[in-house]
């Protein structure tokens, strides 16, 4: 339980709402974690899924925010720009030129100056309809033909672009439209990132609520598109199957991953849907059924050391120094330097050589100890029994 801990409270309250528990203003982290785990539908596995997509979900949500702050920012200092130039070639205008050749004059003055002010395409940021739309009102705010956006267009798209437009046929690449159509064709959003855009764009401060509203809506648009979404019937199963999708575990999304997007009839997706739940679950009961070999041998009583009270008890632990020495003598030898110095036993230094030393006398003690002897004789049928008792004769 402790990926709880990887994420804000926010998350916590977006767990618990999502896990259909009853959340109270004023809880903590702690009381909010304690709220899922003690749950009689909590799953740990199926929980840490959907907390990590909570995450990555509230992650991309913010990433995109600060893209979108940082693009607005820029088209407004674009925009500042082209004010700027728009009004300093209406005061030149104004002041030079006569009403006769005003008109020629401007379209001249904003050719040589438009190229500097018109935004440049990120094929990894930008989105390929709304950067055309952008470029057409502005060409047309300053009354530049439709013939003539070619050469504007070509300087405000990277060299790749160009070279793409370059290939095509000569007629072709002076014609707007068939440009536009080609760009369309080959940067053109899929239908699930238009739905991504769709569900997680929000409103910065930077931005009106009427450029909110168009860019929500050119995203729509795109969705439904690219799905060709052409009746309400067929919207209606769209916005049914999206509302399964969310709901979906990240499992499920991941065995279904190569035609996701394509499932967009709610029955279809659910009849796969179950159909994976009832495999998945066969699979976990035959799982559970194997019972795992025991590590130690079953019916083997385990009888601990009992501790003999004898009179030498330095004969207890005889036994074991066979084992040490056979583990001993198992072991690969080793060179060493160390010999002792009175016979040259290698591996030993003389005060400790088992050649050299003599072993102390072990002490032999007696305690209690009663010593009976008997004889006999067949002559005649009595019988002495001499009695000691520590060394004296008691009887």
């Amino acid at each position: 339980m402790a990926y709880l801990g990887t994420g804000r409270k926010h998350d916590l309250i977006n767990l618990a709402t999502e896990l259909g528990l009853q959340v109270t203003e004023g809880l903590k982290v702690v009381e909010l974690k304690q709220l899922i785990t003690s749950a009689e539908s909590y799953d740990e596995e199926f929980t840490k899924n959907l907390f990590k997509s909570i995450i990555d979900e509230r992650m991309a949500v913010a990433a995109e925010k600060e893209a979108e702050r940082l693009a607005v920012a820029a088209e407004k200092e674009a925009e500042r720009q082209f004010e700027l130039e728009k009004s300093r070639i209406e005061a030149g205008v104004s002041r030079n030129m006569t009403h006769a050749n005003s008109s020629q004059e401007v379209t001249d003055q904003a050719k040589f100056d438009l190229s500097r002010i018109l935004p440049k395409f990120n094929p990894k940021e930008d989105e390929i309809g709304l950067y055309l739309t952008m470029f057409e009102r502005q060409l047309k705010f300053v009354n530049i033909p439709e013939t003539n956006w070619i050469p504007y267009l070509i300087g405000s798209l990277p060299s790749e672009i160009n070279q793409m437009i370059v290939k095509e046929n000569e007629e072709d690449s002076k014609d707007y439209a068939k440009v536009k159509e080609m760009l369309l064709k080959r940067y053109r959003l899929t239908a699930d990132r238009f739905r991504q855009l769709f569900v997680q764009h929000r409103k910065s401060a930077e931005i009106t609520w009427k450029d909110y509203t168009f860019e929500l809506k050119s995203y729509f648009e795109g969705w439904t598109t690219e799905l060709n979404i052409s009746t309400f019937e067929e919207l209606k199963e769209l916005i049914i199957a999206d509302q399964i999708k969310r709901r979906t575990p990240p499992e499920f999304k991941e065995h279904f991953v190569d035609y996701w997007s394509e499932l967009n009839k709610p029955f279809e997706l659910a009849e796969k849907l179950d159909a994976y739940e009832t495999v998945k679950l066969g699979m976990k009961k035959h799982v559970s059924a194997i019972v795992k070999k025991p590590f130690f041998k079953e019916n083997v009583a385990f009888h601990p050391e009992r501790k003999c009270k004898t009179s030498h008890p330095r004969e207890v632990n005889q036994p074991r120094s066979n084992d040490f020495d056979k583990s001993v003598s198992s072991r690969p030898e080793r060179k060493s330097s160390i010999r002792c110095y009175g016979c040259g036993y290698p591996g030993f230094i003389q005060s400790k050589c088992p050649k050299c030393t003599k072993p102390k006398e072990e002490l032999k003690t007696v305690v209690q100890s009663i010593k009976l002897y008997a004889a006999e004789s067949p002559d005649s049928p009595s019988s002495s029994i001499c009695l000691t008792v520590c060394g004296r004769d008691a009887a």
